[in-house]
């Protein structure tokens, strides 16, 4: 019941604005552990989410986290945030609705890994620019951002702003994914 109403919700959400909601059901359990599986998740101390949408991703970071972990999750749909506000009641996990675009303005601190569900394809090359840039900000420098899209597109302003850039592809997904790890 739980499954159904919240794939009801993210249709829901997806069809009033495509452009923030990069697809019309959450992520597959099989995208969450290929996004979540880079080493550098369990020895992080501070996490950023993007684009969190209904928290799937959210539910892994947290089992997977060190207890003195933190993580910040970023969603500019205030819908979703409200949710994920109600879901995620761990003093550990705080919730900003706030655009990516804001990000750097907004937060002063580092993170050691950036978790992006972020649908660089919705977006201008200038904005994709932008949005990396923001990102390359906030990053730790020996950190890792990770980023799932359903092509390659990104993949050379990627390989251009990070140190390297491995990719993993992700079939059991709707649609399937590729998974870019980057690291600073």
């Amino acid at each position: 019941m739980k499954f159904l109403s919240e794939t009801c919700l993210f249709v829901r959400q997806f069809l009033r604005n495509r452009r923030e909601v990069g697809s019309v059901i959450p992520s597959s359990p099989f995208l969450v552990r290929t996004m979540l599986a880079v080493p550098s998740l369990a020895p992080a101390r501070k996490i950023l989410e993007l684009g969190a949408g209904l928290g799937c991703m959210t539910e892994g970071i947290v089992r997977r986290m060190r207890p003195d972990a933190s993580v910040t999750v970023v969603e500019v749909n205030p819908v979703f945030c409200r949710e994920l506000r109600k879901r995620f009641t761990d003093p550990r996990v705080r919730v900003l609705n706030l655009s990516v675009f804001a990000l750097a303005a907004h937060r002063t601190e580092r993170f050691d890994c950036i978790i992006s569900s972020i649908p660089l394809a919705n977006f201008t090359p200038a904005e994709q620019e932008r949005l990396v840039e923001e990102v390359t900000r906030v990053l730790a420098p020996d950190g890792v951002y990770v980023q799932y899209q359903y092509s390659l597109i990104s993949l050379r302003l990627l390989r251009k702003r990070f140190r390297s850039v491995r990719v993993r592809f992700v079939p059991l997904n709707i649609p399937p994914a590729f998974v870019y790890i980057c690291d600073a």
